[in-house]
């Protein structure tokens, strides 16, 4: 059984607010509808009834962010929806998201969606899990990522944080995961993997995005590897997945 709990009335409240702030700005507001629980899944349906909502504010975008292979079925798609499909390798899926369907098909979903309904595409790449034949495993999926979609607005990159309260539950329940935090850092509030660590990996995949013409930037990072990483081909420093 699944318990619902619909909050469509405080929204159409809040909306005209938010549609004065984004009169007053000098783009879109983007409401983030998959912050806290995938935005497509279990019910398409439900945030197409958020989208038709919001639809009639034009410095209104909404920003679906998902792992689900149902995106195509969200009615009222439309150029002022930003789909941001999560993805990682077959393998860290595999190992880490049991259940969820495959990248090969969100990334599908992703590619109908913009044909179909011309939605930006945006992807989240993070966490990004350095296990195994890593990469292998991202250069495929970057080539994938071109060969499927005609158009990405923008990849965003993050890598495992964790409160510090909920580190030991991690490390206790993932013995790949304990294994690549045994040396986490505190920076920014998270426990993280250390910064020299992280900057390989952006940089690895930064790379392979670069030789795509694929812009990037980093989700929930500290201003020093932000800072580090502005020369790097197609690093866009002030554009995030949740910003317009």
């Amino acid at each position: 059984m699944v318990s619902l709990f619909c909050n469509l009335e405080k929204l159409e409240e809040e909306l005209p607010r938010w549609g004065r702030k984004g009169a007053a700005s000098t783009g879109r507001l983007l409401l983030n509808a998959g912050e806290l629980a995938d935005a497509v899944e279990p019910f398409p349906w439900l945030v197409g009834r958020a989208i038709g909502m919001a639809a009639p504010y034009t410095n209104l975008g909404v920003l679906l962010v998902t792992k689900s292979a149902r995106l195509p079925e969200v009615p009222g798609l439309g150029p002022w929806v930003t789909a941001a499909v999560s993805l990682t390798t077959d393998q860290a899926a595999a190992l880490f998201e049991p259940g969820a369907p495959p990248p090969e098909e969100r990334l599908r979903a992703l590619g109908q969606a913009i044909r179909r309904a011309g939605v930006r595409a945006r992807v989240r790449l993070d966490p990004i899990i350095p296990w195994g034949n890593w990469q292998e495993d991202y250069a495929a999926l970057v080539e994938r990522m071109a060969e499927e979609l005609e158009e990405i607005d923008l990849v965003t990159l993050g890598q495992l944080r964790f409160a510090p309260g909920l580190l030991p539950r991690v490390m206790r329940r993932s013995w790949p995961l304990a294994e690549l935090l045994s040396g986490a850092v505190l920076e920014g509030g998270k426990l993280r993997m250390p910064q020299e660590e992280r900057m390989k990996i952006y940089r690895f995949i930064g790379e392979l995005l670069g030789e795509q013409g694929i812009p990037w930037g980093v989700c929930k990072e500290t201003p020093q590897v932000v800072e580090a990483l502005k020369s790097h081909a197609g690093f866009e420093p002030q554009r995030c997945n949740c910003i317009w």
